[in-house]
């Protein structure tokens, strides 16, 4: 487990919040990243002051807006069969 939800009734569209199995996730080999583009934030939904999204690494940051993990971009080199890909 990565992150931690706050389930209070203090989150709004609380189906974004669905846990998946691992066999439902194809990560195309990648671990877990916080970094993802595509990752929200602590903030996100929520409806008050708390977290919705709290890390298990509290040294971890998550909700980057600044652009693709290195993650993203291995992801969508196998994804969609570019040459180097291998080299993630």
């Amino acid at each position: 487990m990565y992150k931690s939800l706050v389930r209070d009734g203090s989150t709004r569209n609380e189906n974004n919040f669905l846990k998946y199995t691992t066999s439902a996730v194809n990560s195309l080999g990648s671990g877990y990243d916080y970094s993802s583009l595509m990752h929200y934030g602590k903030y996100y939904f929520a409806k008050g002051t708390l977290p919705t999204i709290t890390p298990k690494d509290p040294s971890a940051t998550i909700g980057q807006r600044d652009g693709l993990s290195d993650s993203d971009v291995c992801q969508l080199r196998k994804l969609y069969g570019c040459w180097f890909w291998w080299s993630c």
